[in-house]
Parts: structure tokens; sequence; C-alpha cells
């Protein structure tokens, strides 16, 4: 298997309440640093997954995003007056560790790793190639169930998730390479696809057996596959 240890700095467009100390959370304090410095010291920490910026002062925090939401951290207007970045990262050290949320498919050799903060399309397309792989591609019946099988067996991605699949001008579905889509699994209890003309991208849920809907460019969950 090889090393990936992959992670990006996005920022974050809330802020941080002014009325909850987030001391708790600080794994790291840095003076007198640039921006790039504070984000580039937290994509490398394992357990750091959210860096504020202000003025020359960074501090590194260990909270999920989960956490982040349970605790009422996060507002939109007013707060600290930080710059905020999240670090969404890879499959760290090792590609398929169960522990960094990525499931190995033994019979076609590859893994696969949800991200439940989510990504546009583009950014998510992009996050998945500097990991080694590629947004996850369906391109037969036989994948789409033995997908199916690995969410309802893994929890911990059994959300919903963007898939590999964007519509042209003309209205063809291609792959990211260029290539057409051979195969779909559109929900058509649900009159999908709808063909709205901004949505483009397909969305897949546990709680309509895995068919798929088309959706536009919003920030969602995505699943990247990774051949080892």
């Amino acid at each position: 298997m090889s090393v990936i240890q992959t992670s990006v700095g996005v920022k974050y467009h809330s802020n941080i309440t002014a009325s909850i100390d987030i001391k708790t959370w600080k794994i790291g304090t840095l003076d007198k640093t640039s921006l790039i410095s504070c984000i580039m010291m937290c994509m490398q920490a394992d357990n750091c997954f959210w860096a504020t910026f202000n003025s020359d002062a960074c501090d590194l925090l260990s909270i999920t995003k989960k956490e982040m939401v349970d605790f009422h951290l996060i507002i939109r207007n007013g707060g600290l007056g930080l710059q905020i970045y999240q670090m969404i990262k890879g499959c760290s050290k090792q590609a398929c560790r169960l522990l960094d949320g990525c499931v190995f498919v033994k019979d076609d050799s590859y893994c696969v790793k949800y991200y439940v903060d989510g990504l546009e399309y583009q950014p998510a397309r992009t996050f998945c190639r500097q990991n080694g792989g590629e947004l996850f591609r369906i391109d037969s019946s036989s994948k789409q169930t033995r997908l199916g099988t690995i969410l309802t067996q893994y929890p911990q991605i059994s959300q919903g998730f963007t898939i590999q699949g964007r519509k042209d001008n003309a209205g063809n579905w291609l792959f990211d390479d260029g290539t057409r889509m051979p195969y779909f699994n559109w929900n058509t209890d649900d009159d999908q696809p709808n063909n709205s003309t901004i949505e483009r991208y397909i969305y897949i849920n546990s709680m309509y057996n895995w068919k798929w809907h088309d959706i536009g460019p919003d920030v969602r969950p995505f699943l990247c596959e990774i051949h080892v």
C-alpha cells in the first residue's frame, strides 16, 4: 500500500463565538507567524483540524466539525473576528486504514473514504486526486451493488455524498476524464434526474437505497476512490 498523507486548508466563512473559551481544544499557539505557516503547521499535525489566525497570531485546534456544532461554537455574524481554516485530511500514513475512515475493497484493490464535511465538486475532485485517487466512479451495476454493501456495513460512511459524474452543456453525463458514463441508477420514483439547468452533478443517499439524484454545485460530503 502506498503512503498517503495529504490535507487541505479550507477557509470557513463563519466565526467562532466569543462567549466560549476555546482553550480546551488548543494544541498549539504560534506568535509572529504568517497565515501560510499557520495552515501548514496544522496540516502536518495529525490531531489538528482547525487553525485560527489574527494578525500574526495562530492557534491550532483539535476539535471536530461535529463538536463545533454540538458546542455551538460556530456563528454567522460577530464572534472573535478570526480567520478560520478547516483542515480536510486524506488517508494519512497508510492508504485504507479503517481508523482514518477508509475501507479496503479487496476484490478490486481500491479503498474508499467518505468526507463528511464536504467540498464543492471541483475542489472535491482535486482533493481526491491529491490523495492518489478520484471521486468514486460507478460504471456498472455490480459496482453500484458492491458500494451499497460496503456503505451498509460501515455506518461511519453511510450518509449521502457526491460521486463522480457531471453533465456538459449538451446534456451528456461524463466522468472526469471526459468519457461518457455507461451506467446510471437514477431514482426514477422521485422523477430523477429532473434536468434542472444548474443540477449537473450526482448525489446518492441511503434513504433512497443509494439511488442517484442530480444536484447543483453546493458543498456536500463526497467519496474518494483510491487504488492501492
